[in-house]
Parts: structure tokens; sequence; C-alpha cells
């Protein structure tokens, strides 16, 4: 309890990260945790399941209150910095070769065999970064499909006003890009969010 009351009265500070849908706070108590506070009002079981669902390629949640949840705090540097390498590295291969393209539109298992076969050929240094990258997007691809039927049956539930405030209503977008990925104190890739 004494968490959460300290969490409420740290949100008169300024956020250090926002997204399209959170703003994201230092925890006070822990250096290892964040807690990330909706803009929407409150933060959705079915968004809680998700994260729940795979922790290797998930931040831990901690705590939840109505607007807020508390998860695991993740060095997205690191991350920023491999995603950088690979998107030049693969648009020196081809222009077509886009990234965040790959990622955010067209994210497949056989694409992700492409990218792999083209490694190959390449560095150690792309060859190592793109062994963790695989690993965390295949698994990424196959909770994808349970989160689509998640997000569609919530949609079902809004309203017409609150439809009206979402961005996409008709089905999820894959919000994979440069800036949705970091590493856990362990040492493993993750995804911030979906």
């Amino acid at each position: 309890m004494k968490h959460i009351v300290i969490f409420e009265n740290f949100l008169e500070s300024p956020s250090f990260a926002s997204g399209a849908e959170h703003d994201v706070f230092d925890d006070p108590l822990h250096t290892d945790r964040v807690f990330k506070k909706t803009k929407y009002g409150t933060i959705e079981n079915w968004y809680l399941e998700l994260l729940k669902m795979d922790s290797s390629i998930f931040p831990e949640v901690y705590g939840k209150g109505k607007d807020w949840i508390s998860i695991e705090k993740l060095d997205t540097k690191q991350a920023e910095s491999e995603y950088d390498i690979l998107d030049n590295w693969l648009w020196s291969l081809s222009p077509k070769l886009d990234l965040e393209e790959i990622l955010s539109v067209d994210l497949s298992q056989s694409n992700l065999d492409i990218i792999s076969n083209l490694v190959e050929n390449s560095t150690i240094e792309i060859k190592n970064i793109w062994k963790r990258w695989k690993v965390c997007l295949e698994r990424y691809i196959k909770i994808f499909s349970v989160f689509s039927d998640k997000w569609k049956k919530y949609m079902d539930t809004l309203g017409i006003e609150d439809l009206r405030k979402m961005r996409n209503t008709s089905q999820p977008g894959l919000d994979l890009h440069r800036d949705q990925f970091g590493y856990s104190g362990s040492g493993n890739l993750k995804i911030l969010d979906f």
C-alpha cells in the first residue's frame, strides 16, 4: 500500500518517457522498475494478461493500480544501437530491406527466415545480434495471434464514444519499432509494449 501512495504522489513529477498510450515514470523505491500510466483511463485486464503470457519477451509485471502498472525496467540503449546496426546492414544490402517496415507491417516467420539466410554471409557482430533478436521476434509472432483475438473482443465491449478515442479501432498494429525494445538485467531482449 505504501508503494501505491508514493507512486500516486510521484505522478506530479514529469515522466521520463512517453508513448502513444502511456507515460513512463521511474519507481522511486525500486531502481529496476518503472511505472507506466495510461493516457486512456484504466489499464485493461487483457493488456496485463498479454504482458504476463511470456516474461521472456515482455517486462515482468510487479503490480497494478487503476490507471498504472509497475513493470521491469529495461535498458533500451543497447537495443536501439543493435536495431540501428541491423537496419543499416539490411539497407546496405538493398534499400527495399527496411527493418521498421518488416517489424511493423510484414513480421512473419518467412521474413525472419529470409533475414536469417542473409545473416549467414554477414559479420560475426550481425550474426550475434540477429541470434538474440530472432528468438524474441519468433516468440512475439506466436503471441500476436492471441493478442489480435483479445483486442477484437475488447473492442466489441467498447461504446461508440470510446471507439473515437482509440487510434486503431479495426485491429491492433504490431507496433514494433526502434523504441520498442530493451534488455533485461539478465541480458534478454524484450519488447516494451505491443
